[in-house]
């Protein structure tokens, strides 16, 4: 089983993005998009979601969405309006190994997003 893992950071607060909801799906070739997971960062802004990618052909990919709009308004920073409400970072995982770990510092204006290959 491969790994998808996260650190999604507060930009606007320099914290943590502890309870931020996050959905995932796989995305088929043919356009078939099933969720896989809902889950919310743990405490330091962490998560980490099993995939099973056995069945994937070379055109799956996996995409998270973070759902900052909803984040922002429950820590009471809804004066920063924005349109952006999530969040959608599409992965390819055809080529890695064990665990693709995308850390992510979000604001409800920008995000900023890099990719680690390297098993935490």
């Amino acid at each position: 089983m491969k790994s998808i893992s996260s650190h999604v950071l507060d930009g606007v607060r320099g914290s943590d993005a502890a309870d931020l909801r996050v959905s995932a799906y796989c995305l088929a070739a043919s356009g078939e998009r099933r969720k896989i997971a809902e889950v919310r960062t743990d405490m330091s802004g962490r998560l980490t979601i099993e995939v099973d990618t056995r069945d994937d052909d070379s055109e799956t990919r996996y995409e998270f969405v973070f759902h900052g709009g909803e984040y922002f308004a429950e820590h009471a920073l809804h004066e920063l309006k924005s349109p952006i409400h999530e969040t959608v970072i599409r992965l390819d995982l055809s080529k890695v190994e064990a665990c693709c770990h995308v850390p992510i510092i979000m604001s409800p204006h920008t995000y900023s997003t890099w990719w680690s290959s390297s098993d935490r």
